[in-house]
């Protein structure tokens, strides 16, 4: 298994790098822009007010919770990364969007004098610190299909850069298993920390255990 991981880091790793940097010129965006964002980042803020009233309402329970939170998370991370093979546009929207939606809420919640470093220690980095690198990992293995993608295009009349093309889709193929694996993994411990720790601490801290994704 570290042997599969350690492949799909050297494959991936400027794929990873590319993610990253999407993701926080996103967050950027939001935070310094968060006027311009308004209208997007309060569609988004509904959504994720749906899925807490849907937990709301099935009893608001751990499992509950946990299995809402969990579902919602893999489906987003693995549609991103699947459906990176258009172009990889799929993934690149995710990435800046979410980080839109990160740099909006600080944004926010920074200049309504709340206490933004506590929110963000108690609130979002216990399963953040697993959630973000997950959707940073699943992005970036769509943006490389996205790449692979343009690139089969690019060598229909190139019999050696379409030889090796075919070789870069059978090694992602054979590692997808292992990649969807990680994926379910990193988010099923993300989920358990946000729906068991997270409302505890924010409790114990802020006083509250708003729904913070």
């Amino acid at each position: 298994m570290l042997e599969h991981l350690r492949n799909i880091w050297l494959v991936n790793k400027r794929y990873f790098y590319i993610a990253g940097v999407l993701l926080l010129a996103g967050a950027f965006i939001g935070f310094v822009q968060a006027d311009l964002v308004d209208e997007m980042a309060k569609r988004m803020l509904k959504q994720i007010e749906g899925i807490a009233e849907k937990i709301k309402h099935s009893g608001g329970s751990v499992g509950v919770t946990f299995w809402t939170i969990f579902l919602n998370n893999v489906t987003s991370a693995l549609f991103m990364m699947l459906l990176g093979v258009f172009f990889g546009i799929f993934p690149v929207f995710g990435l800046v969007s979410n980080g839109v939606l990160l740099g909006y809420i600080f944004q926010k919640l920074t200049f309504a004098g709340s206490n933004t470093l506590l929110i963000l220690v108690v609130g979002i980095l216990p399963h953040g610190i697993l959630e973000l690198p997950t959707v940073i990992f699943a992005a970036g293995v769509g943006i490389r299909y996205g790449i692979l993608a343009m690139r089969s295009i690019g060598s229909a009349w190139n019999v050696n850069a379409r030889g090796e093309v075919k070789r870069e889709w059978l090694m992602s193929v054979k590692q997808l298993p292992a990649t969807v694996l990680v994926i379910v993994l990193l988010l099923v411990a993300a989920a358990l920390i946000e729906s068991a720790i997270t409302p505890a601490l924010l409790k114990a801290t802020i006083g509250e255990s708003p729904f913070l994704r």
